[in-house]
């Protein structure tokens, strides 16, 4: 299952089964689930992750040689950051030094085994990572020449464009496929499509693994057990209209038809799958 950087519990343990990817929450939420289904004790941990800059690239696949750019990404995940450092100081934005490691917000499992406590981050994945081809060079494609081609006999301006050559837009993309197709047949008759456009796998790991406690917390902040994900880690919808009042986590309708009709009274039915949950009173 992939991970992808994003705080909280979104899709819960059906959905990122449905999915095949999740945050960290949510893939802890099914490990959590499964290990209790199972008979085991287990129970969620929050804490503060630390990953060099390698770590942290062959987890999410993104570059880190901007410190910022990594800062930015964790700002929109809305990821809490506890420590950056980077080559050299400086100040977000302007400072273009190299990551060395970051310290964020992180969840993960603690589960009994034969009366041991053990750690497992089912988020964290190291990755190979595959480099596409240069696409436009093996199609062919030439951005000015196709603007030009798509311009011919059109009205541009700085505000609008009208009667764009739709003839030459489909015969350049016709025959951008067609060498881009020819290209692939003769050099790569074996290509899957991450040789083509790149690319991650997952790095399997195989044997035991049994650790009693990650190895990349950061103990200088603290940690804490929970039995569940607290409401904060889950977003919620509220659903307000004429008199219905519903609070729904993310994970309890994700996947699932919210619907709002209306009755024979014309009075406002919120439905979940067809299911009313909420309802205008009676006048």
């Amino acid at each position: 299952m992939e991970y992808y950087p994003v705080f909280g519990s979104q899709k819960g343990a059906l959905g990122s089964v449905l999915d095949n990817q999740a945050t960290a929450h949510d893939q802890a939420t099914l490990m959590v689930e499964l290990l209790r289904a199972s008979g085991f004790e287990a129970n969620y941990v929050r804490g503060i992750a630390k990953l060099s800059a390698a770590q942290l690239a062959e987890w999410w696949g993104v570059s880190t040689a901007n410190a910022c750019g990594v800062l930015s990404l964790l700002g929109q995940a809305q990821i809490p950051v506890y420590e950056i450092n980077a080559t050299s100081a400086g100040s977000c934005p302007g400072t273009v030094a190299a990551l060395t490691d970051v310290s964020f917000e992180h969840v993960w499992v603690k589960v009994r085994i034969n009366g041991s406590w053990y750690a497992f981050d089912p988020s964290y994945k190291p990755h190979t990572f595959k480099t596409g081809i240069d696409l436009a060079s093996a199609a062919g494609y030439n951005a000015a020449n196709h603007l030009a081609s798509a311009q011919s006999g059109a009205t541009v301006t700085g505000d609008y464009v009208q009667n764009i050559n739709r003839t030459n837009i489909r015969f350049n993309l016709e025959k951008y496929a067609g060498i881009l197709a020819g290209h692939l047949r003769t050099s790569k008759p074996a290509a899957t499509l991450d040789d083509v456009i790149g690319g991650k796998t997952i790095v399997p790991f195989y044997g035991a693994l049994r650790q009693s406690a990650l190895p990349y917390q950061n103990t200088a902040w603290g940690s804490e057990e929970l039995a569940e994900l607290p409401g904060y880690m889950k977003p919620t919808l509220r659903v307000q209209y004429q008199g219905i009042d519903q609070t729904y986590t993310s994970d309890a309708i994700y996947g699932r038809r919210l619907t709002l009709t209306y009755n024979g009274a014309n009075q406002p039915v919120l439905k979940l799958d067809g299911v009313a949950v909420g309802a205008r009173a009676r006048q």
